[in-house]
């Protein structure tokens, strides 16, 4: 029966092309734009470089998130960040020292370009979430013995940060632990006071689970 059957051979298939697929992109928000200036944070890194407790590498990590960003001269004006920076020029460290000409210089004809330009846009919170914040922070001060006041504004832009500037369970849950951790545990409170305990190890020590940003 075989002898009946003709065989051909085959035609070779022809290849699929495949099409590119577009490469993927990042999603921009609108915080992450230079000229978009988030006003808390800028008083969350403010802190950060006059405290008294932040290390050369704390300040230099406050420095890059800056270096990112063109605060408009309300901003400067309003926060005095610009002062700070200036001040940081004639710091010890030359790594910060540099950094902080760099952003200085940056800065300022960013500041003399800005009446060309359109204007920064400057982020702020409502009246209502900051009376609740500040409600937080004379609690913390209470709870920490805090005279001037700066480590528990410090803690509590900390806590807001990592909430996603939201007044948020998560955001209550974690200003109650943290204020009552505070009041009633001698040892954290003045490990957090001398600077043995830095507020990220605070923040991170009662988030089990949750990395510090």
């Amino acid at each position: 029966m075989d002898k009946f059957i003709v065989r051909r051979s085959r035609e070779p298939r022809p290849e699929r092309i495949r099409e590119k697929s577009p490469p993927k992109t990042k999603q921009v928000t609108i915080e992450s734009l230079p000229k978009v200036v988030v006003v808390e944070d800028v008083k969350r890194l403010k802190l950060q470089l006059e405290s008294d407790l932040s290390t050369p590498e704390d300040i230099l990590s406050a420095l890059q998130e800056l270096k990112a960003k063109t605060p408009s001269k309300a901003v400067l004006l309003s926060t005095q960040i610009g002062h700070t920076i200036n001040s940081l020029r004639k710091h010890t460290c030359q790594d910060v020292c540099q950094l902080a000409k760099e952003i200085f210089r940056k800065w300022k004809h960013f500041i003399v370009e800005e009446e060309k330009e359109k204007p920064a846009i400057d982020v702020k919170c409502d009246l209502k979430t900051e009376t609740m914040r500040n409600k937080a922070r004379e609690f913390l001060v209470k709870a920490l013995q805090d005279e001037e006041g700066k480590l528990s504004e410090q803690i509590e832009r900390t806590v807001f940060f990592n909430s996603n500037r939201k007044i948020d369970n998560f955001y209550r849950r974690k200003m109650r632990t943290i204020i009552f951790t505070l009041k009633h545990k001698e040892q954290i409170r003045t490990n957090v006071l001398n600077g043995k305990m830095k507020i990220e190890q605070l923040f991170q020590g009662l988030t089990p689970g949750i990395q510090f940003s």
